[in-house]
């Protein structure tokens, strides 16, 4: 425990993110400006060579366009995924997976600096406000590779966190959060009662499930028939 905790006590510290649309390197966008709305893109341009941005293989959201119509009164979520157009989807029409299975599917990490990989022309959830001529590696650093995304499964969740004083605190934050015509609209999308019964139901254990399942992705060679 020693040896592991040394670096707490050296005076040299580091920050740790996860979820991909904080990770971003230096994606441009359409005029070729820096989309500055990640932290990853602050670290790597005010402190160049101190930040690693590292992609884990999944499937990308793209996110196609702005839905129209759009109520300008309702509240969205903070992720707001709900105003767009959006698909999950092979990266390279399953060229990237081609690659790793033909060498066995084992787990390896590859820098993109240079490479094929990084070549690849950009697509994720900055897609719709990105310049066209954008790559991963404009976005990431390196890429690891845990396994086919077949058997990639999504964790489970546990009930036993939710206690009576955090859903008393969700109930408040609720309602700081979502007008009451909202939360009625929620109510009748879950088929509850009560803003307790709608909490109570998301507060649930829920088993670990396939990455892929529900969604229609394409083939893993499916590059080829774009080729030919």
């Amino acid at each position: 425990m020693d040896r592991e905790m040394a670096n707490f006590r050296s005076g040299r510290k580091g920050i740790f993110l996860t979820n991909t649309r904080h990770a971003y390197n230096g994606i441009k966008n359409i005029n070729h400006e820096l989309i500055w709305n990640n932290c990853g893109t602050f670290f790597h341009q005010w402190h160049p060579g101190k930040s690693f941005s590292v992609r884990f293989h999944n499937v990308l959201l793209i996110i196609d366009k702005k839905k129209e119509n759009l109520d300008s009164g309702k509240i969205y979520s903070t992720g707001g995924l709900e105003q767009f157009d959006s698909r999950e989807v092979r990266v390279a029409e399953g060229l990237w997976d081609s690659a790793f299975q033909a060498v066995g599917n084992k787990p390896a990490a590859v820098s993109l600096e240079n490479s094929l990989f990084g070549r690849e022309t950009y697509f994720g959830n900055l897609t719709h406000r990105s310049a066209s001529d954008q790559t991963m590696s404009d976005a990431y650093d390196a890429l690891i590779f845990q396994g086919p995304l077949e058997k990639l499964r999504l964790s489970a969740s546990i009930d036993w966190i939710y206690t009576d004083e955090f859903k008393k605190e969700m109930e408040r934050r609720y309602k700081m959060t979502y007008t009451e015509q909202e939360t009625k609209e929620q109510l009748k999308a879950l088929e509850v009662s009560s803003l307790q019964e709608l909490i109570n139901k998301q507060c649930v254990a829920r088993p670990e499930k396939p990455r892929l399942a529900g969604l229609s992705i394409g083939p893993v060679e499916e590059w080829k028939a774009k080729k030919n």
